[in-house]
């Protein structure tokens, strides 16, 4: 018979926090292979390795959905190589876009560090001005 882990035992062994199991949990992405007769969560070896594929997914920059797309496809899908390999596509783009985002923040917030940095007056801020400005 595999262990059974309680929701606190899984949480200590995964190191997750019950808040996100019991999210993980509503969101259909890990769901308890039994009750125990008092009625707490019991999850099994195979729900521990379900969460550290999710874990290591989430830390790949995948979100939660796509993690839940992979799950599905894993239990049946012939072809899941190639609709994962879309997938990974797909978030790649995302990140390439985020990544453009962050460098605009970032010239951005330099520019606007120089102009702090530029001005004599502490009781005017120019960054504030420029950005009332900016919005009109």
């Amino acid at each position: 018979m595999s262990k059974t882990y309680t929701i606190g035992s899984l949480s200590k062994i995964s190191n997750t926090p019950v808040s996100t199991l019991r999210y993980y949990e509503r969101v259909g992405l890990l769901v308890p292979q039994h009750r125990s007769a008092k009625n707490y969560r019991l999850y099994g070896s195979s729900d521990f390795k379900r969460l550290r594929f999710i874990k290591a997914a989430k830390g790949s920059g995948f979100t939660l959905d796509d993690i839940r797309a992979i799950l599905i496809l894993e239990n049946g899908e012939a072809n899941v190589c190639k609709e994962v390999k879309e997938l990974i596509r797909c978030r790649l783009e995302d990140v390439v876009k985020q990544i453009e985002d962050l460098r605009h923040v970032q010239k951005v917030l330099r520019s606007s560090f120089k102009l702090c940095q530029s001005s004599l007056d502490d009781d005017h801020c120019e960054v504030i001005e420029h950005l009332i400005e900016k919005r009109t």
